[in-house]
C-alpha cells in the first residue's frame, strides 16, 4: 500500500512540475488601445505625433515623468532620451511614418519595462476634425509581480493611452499646440 501512495505522490509531483513550468514559460503578451476625437484636421494631428519632440507635450512616456528630455541621434535615427525617475535611461524612437495614411509607428524602451511598440493613426472625420486611434503591444516580463498584475494590465495601459489622447485633445480645445518641425 505504501508503494502505491509513493507512486501517486511522485506522479502528482511530476504533473504539478510540468504545469508550473508551462504556466511560468507562457508569454504575457498585451495589447492596449485608445481612441479619441480631436477638433483639428487629421494632417495637423498627424504632425503632432510624427514630430518626435512633440511627444513631450502629451505622451504618457515622456511628458509625465521626465525633466531631462533630449533629442539624440544614433545610427538608426533620432530618439528622445530621458532619465526615468524609477531608474535608468528611457528612449522613444519613431520607427516609421506614413503621412498619406496618417500613421506613425514607434518603440518605447525603458530600463524597467520590456520594449513596447505601437501605432498612432489620425483619420479625418470631417475637414476640421479627426479620430485618433492608438494601439500599443508588448510582452510583460515573466515574473511573479507581472503575473499578478497582467490580468488587468491591458485595461490600465489603455486608460493611460486614453488620458494622453485627452491631453492632446485639450491642446486643440484651447489653442493649437505648437509644432516643432
Amino acid at each position: 500500500m505504501k508503494t502505491i501512495w509513493t507512486i501517486i505522490l511522485v506522479f502528482v509531483l511530476i504533473i504539478s512540475g510540468m504545469l508550473i513550468t508551462m504556466i511560468w514559460g507562457a508569454k504575457l503578451n498585451y495589447q492596449s488601445q485608445a481612441e479619441s476625437d480631436i477638433a483639428a484636421p487629421a494632417d495637423e494631428v498627424y504632425r503632432q505625433f510624427a514630430v518626435l519632440e512633440n511627444w513631450t507635450q502629451w505622451s504618457p512616456f515622456v511628458g509625465q515623468t521626465a525633466s531631462d528630455v533630449s533629442l539624440v541621434a544614433d545610427e538608426t535615427g533620432p530618439l528622445l532620451q530621458w532619465t526615468d525617475p524609477r531608474g535608468g535611461a528611457a528612449q522613444l524612437r519613431l520607427l516609421g511614418a506614413d503621412a498619406t495614411a496618417g500613421t506613425v509607428d514607434y518603440e518605447f524602451i525603458s530600463p524597467i519595462f520590456p520594449p513596447m511598440r505601437g501605432t498612432l493613426t489620425a483619420t479625418p472625420t470631417t475637414p476640421t476634425t479627426s479620430k485618433v486611434q492608438w494601439t500599443a503591444t508588448g510582452t510583460l516580463p515573466n515574473t511573479l509581480f507581472y503575473r499578478m498584475m497582467s490580468g488587468n494590465y491591458d485595461q490600465r495601459h489603455s486608460i493611460e493611452l486614453h488620458q494622453s489622447l485627452e491631453r492632446l485633445h485639450a491642446g486643440y480645445a484651447t489653442e493649437a499646440p505648437a509644432s516643432i518641425e
